[in-house]
């Protein structure tokens, strides 16, 4: 059997390009990938009202800090100007009350005129007390007529009899504690004080350190011990 001519076959259609099928892909793959979106922007949208309680919080937190600076900041501006004015305010100087306690007993010549010495002060914080023995002391009219017209307080004392006295007399001081420690002393005639001053009492030291040792000169008489003194001399 006779064969004809094969006629050749048509041609086959264009395939598409396989972008067709990877932008099919993609698609898939966003399709696969916008539940886990949706679900991750519910997460965060179930989580902002937490987020932003917490976000207020800090919020009103830094707010506070901030107002507490300031009135930190404030607090010392006004102690600095304070400070500086009470370095520039003038003090007067530093006077502590005092009291001039003053024994009195009978009228000595020129005691209405240091009586007004006394009163004639300009001190601050001043008074003066003046003690006497009895209220008919004579000096009790000199005082009463000095002090009326002062300015100053001055006031009198009157002593009271004291029962069972010695009538000693004793030294005041005040040690370094503070205590007021009382020392007898005995009364000197003024013609001998000079013999218990501290200069003739360690002469008369030295004298008896001398006797105990024997490093004495003894005499028959006094006119001996004068012709012996001159001779030294």
């Amino acid at each position: 059997m006779a064969v004809g001519p094969v006629a050749a076959p048509a041609a086959l259609p264009s395939v598409p390009a396989p972008r067709a099928g990877l932008s099919s892909f993609r698609g898939n793959a966003r399709a696969r990938e916008e539940p886990e979106n949706d679900t991750l922007l519910g997460v965060a949208h179930r989580g902002g009202p937490v987020a932003d309680g917490v976000l207020l919080g800090f919020t009103v937190l830094a707010a506070l800090s901030s107002l507490l600076g300031l009135a930190s900041l404030a607090g010392g501006v006004r102690f600095r100007a304070r400070v500086r004015k009470s370095v520039a305010a003038s003090r007067p100087p530093y006077a502590p009350p005092v009291a001039v306690i003053v024994a009195c007993r009978g009228v000595d010549p020129g005691l209405e005129a240091n009586l007004r010495a006394l009163l004639d002060q300009d001190y601050p914080s001043y008074r003066a007390i003046f003690a006497l023995d009895a209220s008919d002391d004579p000096a009790h009219d000199v005082i009463r007529a000095v002090a009326g017209p002062g300015k100053l307080r001055a006031t009198v004392a009157i002593a009271r009899p004291v029962r069972n006295a010695t009538g000693n007399s004793f030294e005041v001081k005040l040690d370094r504690e503070g205590r007021i420690v009382l020392t007898p002393k005995k009364l000197v005639n003024a013609g001998q004080a000079y013999f218990w001053t501290e200069e003739w009492q360690k002469g008369e030291r030295k004298a008896d350190e001398d006797i105990e040792a024997g490093r004495v000169k003894r005499f028959k008489s006094a006119a001996d011990a004068v012709k012996y003194l001159e001779d030294k001399a």
